[in-house]
């Protein structure tokens, strides 16, 4: 794991793993001092995560989404519908009613043999319920049925090479849509057993 992936937390995917855990969305840099600010030949330097939009956040991002600290809203990946029938990523500090939870692994094996082979559909939705039981450490992801749990495409991921026919395909995301009314305010990882962020 990666000194980033180490400080944020993030659990590391098995490779084996059909789910990869949403991770959180920063911008990371190695900065070294200013050449006034050494001594003879050394110099300090840093490696340093910021936000993806550049604005200044308040805060610690150490073990954001670990079971119990929930991770800031800013750094995780939400979706908003668009125009017509699409969607875009966003923060989750924006009002959303679906959050990302897991990526589908897409192996190197798949690209090589021009086919995605998955696991039965009701397979692959439990490992979605899974996963998000243990990125939310909550004992019941759906926190009382106000979030549908669930394993479908929400968006088209490019490979490359591309698979025969195509330059993308529509493979399952796994993710928590928000029931009912209102919106979403806040992340769900991490979250625990606390109340659904809901505005």
């Amino acid at each position: 794991m990666s000194l980033i992936g180490d400080y944020l937390g993030a659990a590391p995917t098995s490779k084996d793993a059909l789910w990869a855990r949403a991770s959180m969305l920063v911008v990371a840099q190695y900065i070294t001092a200013p050449a006034d600010q050494g001594v003879g030949g050394h110099r300090w330097s840093a490696c340093v995560v910021t936000a993806p939009d550049g604005e200044a956040y308040v805060g610690t991002m150490h073990n954001g989404g670990v079971p119990g600290n929930p991770a800031p809203a800013k750094f995780q990946s939400c979706v908003v519908s668009g125009s017509g029938t699409g969607v875009g990523i966003v923060s989750c500090d924006h009002a959303h009613r679906i959050e990302i939870l897991g990526w589908l692994q897409v192996s190197d094996q798949m690209v090589a043999d021009g086919t995605l082979v998955l696991p039965p559909p009701a397979q692959i939705q439990q490992s979605c319920v899974d996963l998000a039981r243990s990125v939310t450490g909550a004992d019941d992801p759906t926190y009382g049925g106000q979030l549908r749990i669930s394993a479908r495409p929400l968006t088209w991921v490019a490979t490359d090479p591309p698979l025969p026919g195509s330059s993308a395909v529509a493979v399952p995301d796994c993710f928590g849509e928000l029931v009912g009314e209102g919106e979403l305010v806040g992340t769900v990882m991490g979250l625990g057993d606390a109340p659904l962020p809901v505005g």
